[in-house]
């Protein structure tokens, strides 16, 4: 597991290079492709690199001592790398801030996975939906929050241009929070837009589910109705969330790009959870079957 995720990372990581490369001569905005292009690449290629690399460790005679060597030597790599990331510039703030949003994530996500085991006990078919309605609502929310960070770092790099008394190394400070005052509107029809993206994406992937259950998991206007809130409500929610976590990191010297989508997403998990838990609830409090 060690190595997958070391290897994973290389190959996202460049992925996402490739991806906001490409995306700039094509005029693209990188904030609204490269965060769900890693969001669905993330998942596939973890799952693969795992299978490919056990499959490969377990086929070894010495297996163990395989291993035990890949481990051993990713760990003699660290302080190398640690150096090199040290020395970058664009690299250097995550090493001392970047930990605290993926361990706190972690935490965040486990209180989704409580609530999905008790629910699922009850409702079977939930399984089914608990991707769809997190992986939505955390890739919108994400996106928000990509968007938000770049507004804040263009208006510092703005005014450390137009004041040439300061210098490259100013803290980040809280004026880039004008931008985003300024830009109200525009954010504002941002966010309508991705809470209109919310049904329309769920309909096409819920109607994926059916047909990929060969049909077994029947769609009833009810649930579509109540999943269709519950949805929408949850990626409001996000949305509001996102503007405060996103200044909040800023204000206290944060790049949000490195810190906001791991709370962002862990939050999305939980909502989602929650919420898809309270349809099935909710159905069965009005005698509806829950098997779908």
């Amino acid at each position: 597991s060690v190595a997958t995720a070391s290897v994973a990372s290389l190959v996202l990581g460049g992925v996402m290079i490739s991806v906001v490369l490409a995306a700039r001569p094509l005029r693209i905005n990188p904030d609204n492709v490269a965060i769900p292009i890693a969001a669905a690449l993330g998942d596939l290629t973890t799952l693969g690199l795992l299978a490919i690399i056990s499959a490969g460790l377990f086929d070894l005679a010495e297996s163990r001592w395989v291993s035990l060597g890949v481990v051993l030597a990713l760990f003699v790599m660290l302080p190398a790398w640690t150096y090199v990331s040290y020395k970058t510039e664009n690299t250097r703030g995550v090493l001392s801030y970047g930990w605290l949003p993926i361990i706190s994530a972690m935490l965040i996500s486990s209180f989704a996975g409580n609530i999905l085991d008790y629910a699922v006990r009850r409702y079977h078919s939930m399984a089914a939906f608990q991707p769809l309605m997190n992986g939505v609502g955390g890739n919108l929310a994400a996106v928000q929050a990509s968007r938000l960070s770049t507004l804040m770092h263009q208006e510092r790099h703005s005014s450390q241009a137009e004041h040439s008394s300061l210098q490259a190394s100013t803290p980040i400070s809280g004026s880039a929070l004008s931008l985003v005052a300024d830009n109200a509107e525009a954010n504002e029809r941002g966010s309508w837009l991705l809470v209109a993206l919310v049904v329309p994406g769920h309909l096409i992937f819920m109607t994926l589910i059916s047909l990929l259950k060969n049909g077994s998991v029947k769609l009833s206007a009810l649930f579509v109705l109540f999943y269709s809130v519950a949805a929408i409500l949850q990626v409001a929610v996000l949305l509001l969330a996102t503007r405060r976590i996103v200044r909040f990191l800023w204000r206290r010297g944060m790049d949000p790009d490195s810190t906001a989508i791991p709370y962002v997403t862990a939050l999305g998990d939980v909502l989602g959870t929650a919420f898809l838990a309270a349809v099935f609830a909710l159905m069965t409090l009005l005698g509806v079957g829950t098997e779908l």
